[in-house]
């Protein structure tokens, strides 16, 4: 066979044709190349992973993740006291309490400022013996002051009957009125009465009323007397 020659296979018979042996050798190498050529590529190294390196200390132990700082709770606030709200007027142990003025009995001064800031009606809680009473309370209705006496003598005129009576005698005065006794004492103490008795409300807060109206010693009595 020479160069040149096409093999045909068939019928027991061979030809050739001439010049195309080589061009068949020529792509038979090239094939080859090109199998060699990706094998080479399928041998290169594998991709890493998606994942991103994860960060070492320099033993090689994986650091610990850092905890986010829980947040700061605020301290509970504490609720401040009730302040007492001061008198419009000067009197002993004046106080303002649901628009009345409670305290001890004012003096002559006193009432001449009262008057002129606009405090037309009084209730005294004094009996007639007491000091200084027989003196203030003429004085008082001569300026024109409207003068109601509601006497409570002393501890056994903490009732519930007195409660009532006062509630009754309240209705009469006049706002801005001025409520007092002797010191001013049984002017809270007769607020604090009258909230547990006749308002209904419970004896810890007619308790609390009591102390924001002044009624100082008499709580511990107080404490015997409301109870339903």
């Amino acid at each position: 066979m020479t160069n040149g020659e096409v093999l045909v296979h068939g019928e027991n018979r061979v030809y050739q044709t001439p010049g195309l042996v080589e061009l068949m050798g020529v792509m038979r190498r090239l094939c080859t190349l090109t199998l060699v050529a990706i094998g080479l590529l399928g041998c290169g190294p594998k991709p890493s992973s998606t994942s991103p390196p994860v960060a070492q200390d320099v033993d090689g132990a994986e650091p610990p993740l850092e905890e986010e700082p829980m947040p700061r709770e605020e301290p509970a606030v504490q609720p401040a006291e009730d302040e007492i709200p001061k008198a419009p007027i000067s009197i002993p142990n004046g106080r303002l309490y649901d628009g009345y003025v409670l305290g001890g009995l004012p003096s002559k001064k006193q009432f001449d400022d009262a008057y002129a800031a606009g405090f037309e009606s009084a209730m005294s809680l004094m009996d007639n013996a007491e000091d200084g009473i027989r003196d203030i309370a003429p004085y008082a209705s001569s300026l024109g002051v409207r003068y109601i006496r509601f006497t409570v003598r002393d501890k056994d005129d903490l009732n519930e009957s007195m409660a009532w009576q006062f509630a009754s005698t309240l209705s009469m005065l006049g706002q801005p009125s001025i409520i007092h006794s002797a010191g001013g004492e049984r002017a809270g103490a007769m607020f604090a009465l009258m909230a547990f008795f006749v308002d209904e409300v419970s004896a810890e807060n007619a308790l609390a009323i009591g102390k924001r109206a002044g009624m100082g010693s008499l709580e511990a009595h107080l404490r015997t007397v409301l109870v339903r």
